[in-house]
């Protein structure tokens, strides 16, 4: 340049000058980041921004996360659901929800930081150490960045510092715009306070219930029927009861008469009950009777394997399984039956029962423990062990369709009877898992849509005369 002369020298300065001043932030146009108005930006709220991603459960063929000082690109891929309310990942942690008061979405809480999503112009960020008390802290970072439309550009146009600059800004305007809003509204006025009505009485009477009343206090002979299935059931009692000018009144326990006008005991047994009625009026006017128990106690156990992990998840390697995976299977179930010796009022053996699985994570049940019971040869007992359904599959970043995954197997259950039993009441029921769905077949490129998942097999039943011993 010192061969120019000094005319031209002074040109070339000149539009030196003029390039870096258009280059510098916040000179002629304001502050700008790949081509955007910050300005403008950190005026509009999470849900104007959200507007500007795709709807519904949408993928993302690469994001970029934080490693050491930089935005390093992924090589998988993330299924993301945006919404004005709220935003959700395929993987964890899963839900974050608005909130308005610090501008942004939260997930996760921890002791000294939280999770949460930010949204500026085409761009989401999952930040991480944003405190609750200043949104421009130090501790604050940004763990990973995914652009709508997968425009990378868009991420790789800033360095990691030009991110967190502009998240911070942002942050800070919303929560100013925040509290702006929250000062404009109008004072709220306390009324003074008004007593609340008193409860209702639990006990109180209509007129038609306590003439009734009045009429019970002159009983003067009690006569009773009382039921329970068993030792540990409730007692259901009903009196009759001939009053003092010669008519009768049936009064049920479940009445609120019943408990106003008489006091009751029950003294359990092995096989029955003894149960005494006295009138509080006149504690003389009493009945007392014994009770055979019904052992009417029917149960029911249900079990079912898991859901197969759907396309969407990840394997061992954090790689997306595309296709969807089995269901799990149903546990196997074992019942053993024996006879206690005792019978009902009508005949039929007292019968104990115990119902044991296998523990785990792959199946849920209806009841969580193991158990003992008693109950009659009648009483209906039902144990089911049924195979999950199968994960659905998600379409592969080319554009071909997958599988839905094979539904889970049900569970074999064994019955184990003593010789001693005469006959059980027993229903089961083990049925395959139904099979997940493919990926949308309108969407997977000719030829390759994918094919539901086949149903898993039904379990089996098997039944075997043994000893059993159940304390």
């Amino acid at each position: 340049m010192s061969n120019l002369d000094p005319g031209r020298r002074a040109k070339f300065w000149l539009a030196a000058v003029v390039a870096l001043s258009l280059l510098a932030p916040g000179c002629f146009f304001g502050p700008r980041a790949h081509g955007v108005d910050m300005a403008a930006m950190n005026a509009l709220p999470q849900d104007e921004m959200a507007k500007r991603f795709p709807g519904g459960n949408h993928i993302y063929r690469r994001g970029y996360q934080r490693k050491g000082g930089a935005l390093v690109a992924r090589s998988d891929s993330d299924f993301i659901s945006v919404t004005p309310g709220g935003v959700s990942f395929s993987t964890g942690p899963t839900d974050f929800g608005f909130r308005e008061a610090r501008g942004l979405y939260v997930g996760s809480h921890h002791d000294d930081y939280e999770e949460g999503v930010v949204i500026i112009d085409d761009l989401l960020y999952r930040v991480s150490r944003y405190t609750k008390r200043d949104a421009t802290d130090k501790n604050f970072h940004i763990d990973a960045v995914f652009a709508a439309h997968d425009n990378h550009r868009q991420i790789e146009s800033m360095s990691l510092a030009t991110h967190e600059q502009h998240v911070r800004d942002y942050l800070a305007a919303q929560v100013i715009a925040a509290a702006e809003r929250e000062a404009k509204q109008p004072a709220v006025v306390v009324a003074a306070p008004v007593e609340a009505p008193a409860a209702p009485d639990r006990w109180a009477l209509s007129e038609a219930g306590q003439a009734r009343l009045e009429r019970v206090r002159t009983s003067i002979l009690l006569s009773v029927e009382a039921s329970a299935s068993g030792p540990d059931a409730d007692v259901h009692i009903n009196v009759s009861a001939l009053l003092r000018d010669g008519s009768t009144m049936d009064i049920d326990s479940s009445e609120k008469v019943y408990r106003l006008a008489f006091f009751d005991k029950a003294f359990h047994g092995k096989t029955s009950m003894m149960v005494e009625v006295w009138l509080k009026d006149d504690p003389t006017i009493r009945v007392e009777q014994e009770f055979a128990y019904s052992f009417d106690n029917p149960q029911t156990f249900e079990c079912q394997g898991a859901v197969g992990l759907t396309g969407a998840d990840f394997d061992h390697a954090r790689g997306m399984y595309y296709h969807g995976q089995p269901g799990r299977n149903g546990p196997d179930i074992t019942v053993e039956i024996m006879a206690t010796g005792e019978t009902t009022a009508d005949g039929e053996q007292i019968l104990r029962y115990r119902v044991e699985r296998a523990v785990g994570p792959s199946f849920e049940c209806a009841r969580d423990e193991n158990a003992v019971f008693v109950t009659s040869a009648t009483a209906k007992v039902h144990i089911g062990s049924h195979g999950g359904k199968g994960g659905w599959g998600v379409p592969r970043m080319d554009g071909d369709g997958t599988n839905g995954g094979r539904g889970g197997d049900g569970g074999t259950i064994t019955a184990i009877v003593d010789p001693s039993v005469k006959r059980y009441n027993l229903s089961h029921a083990a049925k395959g898992g139904a099979g997940g769905n493919p990926s949308d077949p309108e969407k997977a490129n000719v030829g390759t849509a994918g094919s539901r998942g086949r149903t898993g097999a039904d379990g089996r039943f098997e039944e075997r005369r043994a000893t059993v011993e159940i304390p």
